[in-house]
């Protein structure tokens, strides 16, 4: 598990420090995900899969949640 310096301090709202991105590559080609309208930033942009790591969540969990 990766540790928080800010776990548990109550004057930081919904901080989300650590992503994953994954780079997946089958038979010369390489997966990639288009941003939807919902995304935070970079809509309509291409981009790896990934994501932010989940609290309790290593980063091959999140890796494999995020290009599912």
């Amino acid at each position: 598990m990766i540790s928080c310096i800010f776990e548990g301090q109550t004057n930081i709202v919904h901080l989300r420090h650590v992503v994953v991105d994954a780079l997946v590559v089958k038979d010369g080609q390489i997966l990639l995900v288009k941003r939807g309208p919902g995304s935070y930033l970079e809509i309509g942009k291409w981009a790896m899969p990934g994501g932010y790591l989940e609290m309790d969540e290593t980063a091959e969990q999140a890796i494999v949640r995020e290009v599912k």
